[in-house]
């Protein structure tokens, strides 16, 4: 085949293929696949871009319970410290309270001591005790003079109120 026919050939199938069309294809194959390139980069950026956000979204997440954890050991260290404040608080009221009970069984033992020594001293003098208002040997004195010397109670008494008998102190008569 020669060269003219072949050329005819090309020619023919140019034409056929729409002629100026193919031309403008061959003369913009490379500007499409650089297109071509760039849409598929923007894609790709894209992705990479929405990647991106996923990541700082998920930092931001992360950073965001880190911080609250923060938060968290402070307050959790915070409450320590008061628990530690109180328990102590508490074991110092406690030993107040058992210094003050303590106290108040020795005075209530030295209370108690006090008044079974006034209950004895009532029963001595209710033994010593005179009821008689004019007696001379009455126990506490009234302001009456004493006895005589060498006068016992029978004795005076019956100088007072002449024939004295002594009664019980029961009523019988």
């Amino acid at each position: 085949m020669d060269i003219e026919t072949v050329v005819t050939a090309l020619t023919a199938a140019v034409g056929g293929l729409g002629g100026f069309e193919f031309i403008k294809w061959l003369y913009n194959r490379d500007l499409n696949r650089k297109k071509e390139q760039s849409s598929a980069s923007a894609d790709e950026f894209a992705m990479l871009r929405d990647a991106n956000m996923a990541l700082q979204k998920m930092l931001n997440d992360r950073q965001s319970r880190k911080d609250e954890a923060s938060a968290d050991a402070d307050e959790f260290a915070v409450l320590r410290e008061t628990n530690v404040f109180l328990q102590q608080a508490l074991q110092d009221k406690e030993k107040r309270f058992e210094e003050t009970i303590e106290r108040s069984r020795k005075k209530q033992e030295k209370i108690d001591e006090m008044n079974s020594e006034i209950r004895m001293l009532e029963s001595e003098l209710t033994c010593k005790r005179c009821e008689r208002l004019d007696c001379y040997w009455r126990e506490p004195r009234n302001g009456y003079s004493a006895p005589p010397p060498n006068m016992s109670f029978e004795d005076s008494m019956k100088k007072k109120y002449g024939n004295y008998e002594e009664k019980d102190n029961y009523g019988e008569d």
